[in-house]
């Protein structure tokens, strides 16, 4: 979903760098804590993914002083991570949402597939019936257009 934000247009506006900075940020803070949790399962394959990442200078292990992709060069000594330190991420109103967008994008990409328009991307117009799923269709367009294939998509309110 982040391949429209990280994939800038030809002549990108501040807020387009902005937002791909962000997506990167997000991404790159995902996989390290992935990779450190993986880790004792895949050791060797970790190691090496964890080395290919960008650098690590903003990360809180280098501020808290202990250490980082250059400064200590291992994923081995990185701590492992625990639930309070990923808890300020945690937001089950943002998984409703999503979970909601995903019963969407399924919906539309089987009734696409039972029509064979898998191939055709369409402008795609969701009937809310309620506003509190009109702003979560709303705010979310892009997430829903992404995942069902489609041009652009409208909320449309009852």
């Amino acid at each position: 979903m982040i391949k429209p934000i990280v994939r800038l247009p030809e002549n990108p506006t501040e807020l387009d760098k902005t937002r791909k900075a962000a997506a990167l940020a997000v991404l790159y803070t995902c996989l390290d804590h992935g990779l450190r949790l993986l880790h004792p399962l895949m050791p060797f394959i970790t190691e090496e993914l964890y080395h290919r990442l960008p650098g690590a200078d903003s990360t809180a292990e280098k501020k808290a002083g202990v250490g980082g992709r250059e400064k200590c060069g291992s994923i081995m000594v990185q701590p492992y991570p625990k639930a309070n330190t990923t808890e300020r991420f945690h937001s089950p109103q943002a998984e409703a949402d999503m979970e909601f967008c995903k019963e969407i994008s399924h919906a539309v990409r089987s009734t696409r597939s039972s029509l064979g328009l898998t191939k055709q991307k369409l402008d795609m117009y969701v009937s809310c019936a309620t506003p509190e799923l009109f702003k979560i269709v709303e705010a979310n367009g892009q997430v829903i257009g992404v995942m069902s294939i489609a041009n652009k998509v409208a909320a449309l309110a009852r």
